[in-house]
């Protein structure tokens, strides 16, 4: 099957879903293009950085086909459209279109689909109410009359139409106006390939022993993106608490908001045995996570949630404005804080927990590693979207 993938920021570094999507296709033995923005870096992305003065550019790369266009509209950074979009569309001769995110990066695929009956068009979306329509142009214009338009005149055109979060079909619903019966949750997954390739390469061992962590030694993983949202800065103070000198605490992620990065670093810097990475790209990730024991997430969803849970640990997360963690915490392998209870205090008491009962983490790391298998897992994720 020839699969075409349609998305605004895409890197081939990355472990986001369309990276691992288009990993699985190929190993299922399909053909897969990706057509993407001209952004590279995912910080000038979050930070609408970008260079109107950007070429298409098209390569082969990690067996899949990748083709770059600037925007034929992008209004305020809020309203975009990939340029050409049809051309390219046409050029490729695809059996199934998957368009992510962007609602008027519609238009050329449903125009295909209705030249081309046997073509599939799917479309997922990545957005709730705590990342879009933030303040009331973006609620009232952006999303509640051009993208409500789009989807109202489209969404019969779609075979199938995914949520990755439980809150964002609420927001599809409430919003978009499109029917729960139309849509299905798809969730963020994890590259349980990589998981096993590094368990057998024992990444967890060499890891510890870069970083001078003993084996018995307890290990907390923590990080993603520096921003103010994620509140980093609580995983380090309930570090603070633990009395133990066999914990230690890695920390993966970086920003380009130098203020709050200061602010972070000292608080890492005053604490001998918190082991700060920086920015890791892809698959390096999983291998920081093999040599912990748990990980920790303050707030704000991330992927990293599911990452952890790929390799099997426990997590302790905080729930944050619109986002409800309750639908991956399906085996108990979650300690769900509530968003006013999220405190050093009590992320401590929580690793206290684990640390005094060796029975409970193992037991969690069990449960963890079922969910993956029944849910997270990219072999399944990928057969669902083209079943």
């Amino acid at each position: 099957m020839k699969i075409l993938m349609i998305c605004d920021f895409f890197h081939e570094n990355q472990q986001y879903q369309e990276n691992l999507l288009a990993k699985y296709y190929l190993k299922q033995g399909h053909d897969v293009t990706i057509i993407a923005s001209t952004f590279i870096s995912v910080f000038d992305y979050y930070e609408n950085n970008y260079n109107k003065k950007s070429k298409i550019h098209s390569c082969h790369i990690n067996g899949y086909k990748l083709i770059r266009l600037p925007y034929s509209i992008n209004f305020y950074n809020k309203l975009r459209k990939l340029e050409n979009l049809k051309k390219y569309i046409d050029n490729e001769l695809p059996d199934l279109i998957y368009v992510h995110g962007i609602p008027l990066n519609l238009i050329d695929p449903i125009s295909y689909k209705k030249r081309n009956a046997g073509c599939k068009l799917i479309f997922d979306f990545h957005g709730d109410f705590s990342n879009s329509a933030n303040n009331w142009l973006s609620l009232n214009v952006l999303h509640g009359i051009f993208y409500r338009v789009v989807m109202k005149m489209y969404f019969k055109n779609l075979d199938k139409i995914f949520y990755i979060t439980p809150n964002g079909g609420e927001f599809l619903n409430k919003i978009y106006g499109i029917p729960f019966s139309h849509m299905s949750i798809l969730p963020l997954g994890a590259d349980t390939d990589y998981i096993n390739l590094i368990k057998t390469r024992q990444t967890n061992i060499s890891i510890r022993e870069e970083l001078g962590i003993n084996h018995n030694d307890f290990v907390i993983f923590s990080g993603g993106k520096f921003v103010k949202e994620k509140k980093i800065e609580l995983v380090i103070q309930s570090f603070f608490l633990i009395q133990s000198t066999v914990a230690h605490l890695i920390i993966v992620g970086d920003t380009k908001d130098e203020t709050y990065k200061k602010e972070i670093l000292e608080l890492i810097n005053s604490h001998p045995r918190i082991h700060y990475i920086g920015w890791v790209d892809g698959e390096r990730v999983y291998d920081y996570m093999s040599a912990c024991n748990v990980a920790v997430f303050p707030a704000s969803q991330s992927v990293l949630w599911q990452q952890a849970i790929g390799v099997g640990l426990p997590l302790i997360i905080g729930q944050s404005l619109a986002q409800d963690v309750t639908y991956l915490n399906r085996n108990n392998h979650i300690f769900i804080i509530e968003k006013n209870s999220v405190t050093p205090e009590k992320i401590y008491s929580y690793l206290k927990l684990l640390m005094d009962d060796p029975n409970l983490l193992a037991s969690m790391k069990l449960n963890a590693i079922k969910t993956t298998r029944d849910f997270l897992s990219y072999d399944k994720i990928s057969e669902i979207t083209i079943r």
